[in-house]
């Protein structure tokens, strides 16, 4: 059976001497960002939102998300006998470097990245091609 899931989250990034970027490592081992599935009733900001509070404990205001970029992607794994199709859909916030991060038990760790650590260590090419896109929006973006 196919099966459609939607989740929507943060990709939470500061910027000091460099550009660094907020990664979740999950219990299985992988890097991923905060994200998570919408509940009913909930927009798709709303969603990000509280999944990104739920992950890291980070509260972010709505008005702190960046309303000209959202990232998009959509892939398939296999559930026991389900094929899973996860639509997944990213916005942009930065964040003080001095908030404080509170991982929630689905993740084993959390590492501030910058753009060539990121490449390096994200697991999956639709994650890099996201970070890729993020990091050409924020550079060049007036």
């Amino acid at each position: 059976m196919e099966l459609n899931e939607y989740s929507y989250g943060i990709i939470l990034y500061k910027k000091n001497s460099s550009l660094k970027f907020l990664l979740l490592k999950r219990s299985e081992g992988w890097l991923d960002f905060p994200k998570g599935h919408i509940e009913k009733n909930e927009t798709e900001i709303e969603a990000a939102i509280r999944e990104t509070f739920e992950e890291t404990g980070i509260k972010i205001n709505p008005d702190d998300i960046d309303r000209k970029f959202s990232y998009s992607m959509c892939y398939k794994f296999q559930r026991g006998n389900d094929m899973v199709i996860k639509h997944v859909t990213m916005f942009l916030s930065e964040i003080n470097d001095d908030a404080s991060i509170r991982i929630s038990a689905e993740h084993s760790g959390y590492m501030w990245l910058d753009y060539n650590d990121c490449m390096k260590n994200l697991s999956h090419e639709n994650q890099r091609e996201m970070i890729k896109n993020v990091y050409e929006y924020l550079n060049t973006r007036k």
